[in-house]
């Protein structure tokens, strides 16, 4: 597979004229929630709020198809709320990592809409 992937962007450095490229910016709100462990029902999880910021890098292989590499930080989490002892007690766990997904994406050519599809 990485070899596959340095070939296409080998291809894409090698002929810039050959394709279109898209550089953009995207962020957005991310509503998370853990699962309630079963075997303990003192701890109850809500969902929190979140955010996720990237970029992406998108160029066209055809009218039809292109490739959109991205890197975005996201951050997901719940609040928990625990009984020890009889005191309530609670958190808040927050995950925070880097994903790097790499989008085919297939543009359906329709007149006055531009729908595709992501993969």
């Amino acid at each position: 597979m990485r070899q596959i992937l340095s070939i296409l962007f080998v291809i894409m450095l090698l002929t810039p004229s050959a394709f279109a490229f898209r550089f953009g910016v995207h962020g957005g709100a991310n509503m998370a929630t853990m699962a309630t462990d079963p075997v303990n029902p003192l701890v109850l999880y809500e969902s929190h709020t979140g955010y996720i910021i990237g970029a992406f890098l998108e160029s066209d292989f055809a009218k039809v198809f292109s490739i959109q590499p991205e890197v975005n930080y996201i951050q997901k989490g719940a609040t928990q709320t625990a009984t020890v002892l009889g005191t309530v007690v609670q958190t808040k766990p927050t995950l925070t990592y880097f994903e790097v997904p790499l989008l085919l994406k297939f543009v359906f050519p329709i007149p006055l809409l531009k729908p595709f599809v992501l993969a």
